[in-house]
């Protein structure tokens, strides 16, 4: 996505603050929420989403698709790891914030994401990814991306660069611990 200018704008740009108590105010309104349950879903915040919404009877699919349907982004049901690109964002990052940097199903390169309100997140993408503000932003459910993420072939990948990580040599002391304050 870019400016008028032509130019990338960044991830955590494209989805203002304010879109996502619009976007619990439209899920509670196109779902016919009961009000108790409304009040829950517009006081949770956005790490709580996937889980309010779990405890309303509203499953992961339903979610990412009125997340996607509501931003105006691509739904992906599925991607697999040759999709994925570890140059920008690590497994470990992604593993642990349920994001992907990938190709999305037009080979163009994407972010993946599950929940796109968590701002923090995409500024910190836009700051260590250098390149992702001229990606698109993906929605795909948690499990989807944990489980691409899970699969067997990234298992064997992070084997094999524990294998290859260099053992310190039992001879050798960190100097900030042996050395003593005076």
């Amino acid at each position: 996505m870019s400016n008028n200018n032509g130019d990338p704008v960044p991830l955590h740009k494209r989805i203002p603050p304010a879109l996502f108590k619009q976007f619990k105010e439209h899920l509670a309104n196109t779902l016919s929420i009961e009000p108790d349950n409304k009040k829950k879903l517009l006081a949770s915040p956005f790490a709580t989403l996937y889980s309010i919404c779990l405890a309303l009877n509203i499953q992961e699919e339903q979610v990412s698709h009125y997340i996607s349907e509501f931003i105006h982004a691509d739904f992906l049901e599925e991607f697999n790891h040759d999709e994925v690109d570890l140059s920008i964002l690590s497994l470990s990052f992604c593993r642990e914030n349920s994001i992907a940097a990938a190709k999305d199903k037009d080979g163009e390169k994407a972010i993946v994401i599950s929940n796109p309100f968590n701002w923090s997140l995409l500024d910190l993408i836009d700051q260590i990814g250098g390149e992702t503000s001229s990606y698109k932003i993906v929605i795909a459910t948690p499990k989807t991306i944990k489980d691409v993420l899970q699969s067997e072939y990234f298992a064997a990948l992070a084997v094999r660069k524990e294998e290859q990580a260099p053992i310190p040599s039992a001879g050798k002391t960190n100097d900030c611990l042996t050395k003593r304050r005076v």
